[in-house]
């Protein structure tokens, strides 16, 4: 899993930062992957 900050800009979808999640974010967010 990685966790992607994103935002639009002049019609197209800039990434800022992608990285691996770490554990805490992993058990936050899996319910919503289920």
């Amino acid at each position: 899993m990685v966790i992607l900050v994103w935002t639009p800009r002049d019609g197209s979808t800039r990434i800022i930062s992608m990285r691996k999640a770490n554990d805490r974010e992993i058990q936050t967010y899996r319910h919503r992957l289920d």
